[in-house]
């Protein structure tokens, strides 16, 4: 897998073996709404090729029991998707495949290729920088760490735990670059990381979420949420740690 020309990791597409014309017309247009891109194959034989690398795959289910019976390994991210519930018989092929869920092919499945579409076949790093003094650098560093993988060719999102710093984005000489900052964004729960990278501003190929020059920094349970979206979704994330312990360098640091 590889990236392409925005710096996104390339994931590749899931896949779907659905047998019923009705069934399939729906998944397919609810993966549409996920902007899930899906590959149809049409038997066993055809999904053998692709049963290791696609993000996810969906499974009616005749197409579970064929591929039991054909002998396909585990593998997580298998689904079976279904208008009703599955027979007595499903499950124990089911159990064989590994799959890890069955869906209704309704908003559910929407959400479930939403996440498809952010998860890299290996999960990014997470750096944390910290200055043993005041004025040691740690923020030029940070800045420097995620700016040198950017021109390695991989995505960086750097994160902004320290909102005495005075603003991560000056140390890019992004501050006047268009894009949202800690202040602007109200975050809780799971975040897309497609999403928030067309939210921040860019600078060198590093996307930047900053502090703002007055103002109360990120809650422990934003700095969660954007360092687990930047994991999720293959980024190098750096953060940028205050020398004083607070919930939000805690949540960082615990990642």
């Amino acid at each position: 897998m590889g990236f392409d020309e925005s710096g996104e990791r390339d994931v590749g597409r899931s896949v779907v073996l659905v047998d019923g014309a009705e069934l399939l017309d729906e998944v397919l247009r609810l993966a549409a709404v996920a902007e899930c891109e899906l590959e149809r194959v049409v038997d066993v034989t055809a999904l053998r090729g692709r049963w290791h690398d696609a993000p996810v795959v969906l499974l009616d289910e005749r197409a579970v029991v064929a591929c039991a019976a054909a002998g396909l390994p585990r593998r997580p991210g298998v689904l079976l998707v279904s208008t009703g519930p599955p027979g007595e018989l499903t499950w124990p092929r089911a159990v064989e495949l590994g799959v890890e869920r069955a869906v209704s092919a309704d908003a559910g499945l929407v959400a479930l290729l939403r996440d498809a579409t952010e998860v890299a076949p290996e999960a990014g790093r997470v750096l944390a920088v910290l200055g043993g003094r005041g004025g040691a650098g740690a923020s030029v560093l940070a800045a420097a760490v995620a700016r040198a993988v950017a021109a390695s060719g991989g995505p960086s999102l750097l994160v902004d735990c320290d909102p005495l710093g005075g603003g991560l984005d000056l140390a890019l000489g992004a501050e006047t670059t268009a894009g949202m900052r800690w202040s602007d964004l109200d975050l809780s729960g799971r975040v897309p990381a497609a999403a928030l990278r067309q939210v921040l501003p860019a600078c060198g190929g590093v996307r930047v979420l900053s502090c703002g020059r007055d103002g109360e920094g990120p809650g422990a349970g934003a700095v969660a949420s954007v360092v687990e979206a930047g994991r999720r979704s293959g980024q190098v994330v750096v953060c940028d740690l205050p020398r004083q312990r607070t919930p939000a360098a805690d949540a960082a640091l615990d990642r």
